[in-house]
């Protein structure tokens, strides 16, 4: 059996991405302050920075922000928008670092450390709220493995 060539230019997602801007309050997470400190004109006086939420799925958050933070960084965030029923606390590892424009703006793609049977409900209610009125639910994810998981076909 043949196995795939290992790449950087592969992308897996487990879940469905909702497309969204809400905002929120970021810092280094306590187990990275030593490691990550912020300038004090990337963040206020308490290590604070406010990133926007660009997306959200089962499985993490997509931050637009002004603040470069390397991939692996954990970051400890709350979304504090108003659209959503109460504020939703959580920490998320980097993952994915793209600078999008010469601000600097940076788009990171996180995913959720540790993520708690009620954080995933907290995120579950934020989508559907979210998720526009027209479109299907987003499909749970599938625990059963995949018909042709082996790559067999039959002729």
């Amino acid at each position: 059996m043949s196995q795939l060539p290992k790449t950087d230019n592969l992308v897996v997602r487990q879940h469905e991405r909702i497309r969204c801007a809400l905002t929120a309050e970021g810092a280094i997470a306590p187990e990275h302050t030593g490691p990550i400190a912020l300038s004090p004109l990337a963040a206020d006086a308490s290590g604070n920075f406010n990133p926007v939420v660009v997306d959200m799925s089962r499985g993490g958050i997509g931050l637009r922000t002004k603040v470069f933070l390397p991939k692996q960084a954990r970051i400890a965030v709350t979304i504090t928008d108003p659209a959503l029923a109460e504020p939703i606390s959580a920490t998320v590892r980097v993952q994915r670092v793209v600078m999008t424009d010469r601000a600097p703006t940076y788009e990171l793609g996180t995913s959720f450390v540790d993520a708690s049977p009620a954080l995933l409900a907290s995120i579950a209610e934020a989508i559907a709220r979210l998720q526009p009125k027209d479109a299907p639910p987003a499909p749970a994810p599938s625990k059963a493995p995949a018909a042709n998981a082996g790559g067999a076909t039959r002729g």
